[in-house]
């Protein structure tokens, strides 16, 4: 799977208002959570998606993907959060994935992917 056809994938969530699971978008990359090779390039292709939108202006996609027990995105989620200014370590991490989630949202269904 191409990182456009991720886009387009968390583009489509977002305009539903819904998230994906980690376990969604392996098989449509190709990966299995199973592996921890795999776990980590579905983590280096949000990475990629999550840094190129945030250089474009727009909320970090990657938010719509979620583990399937706690509801938000992993631990590299928050890292590349960090990494970019958009949260420190006294932030909240429930409450900044709410607040990216809705702005994500809000901007999708506005907006045409």
């Amino acid at each position: 799977m191409s990182i456009e056809r991720l886009r387009k994938t968390c583009i489509k969530a977002a305009k539903n208002r819904s998230v994906l699971t980690y376990t969604d978008i392996a098989p449509l990359l190709g990966l299995s959570m199973i592996e921890p090779d795999d776990r980590a390039k579905i983590g280096e292709y949000l990475d990629q998606l999550a840094s190129a939108e945030h250089a474009a202006g727009r909320p970090l996609l990657s938010v719509v993907v979620v583990g399937a027990s706690g509801g938000t995105p992993g631990h590299g989620f928050f890292k590349l959060a960090r990494a970019l200014g958009l949260m420190d370590a006294k932030t909240n991490k429930k409450a900044f994935c709410w607040d990216e989630l809705q702005r994500l949202y809000a901007y999708w269904a506005t907006h045409e992917g």
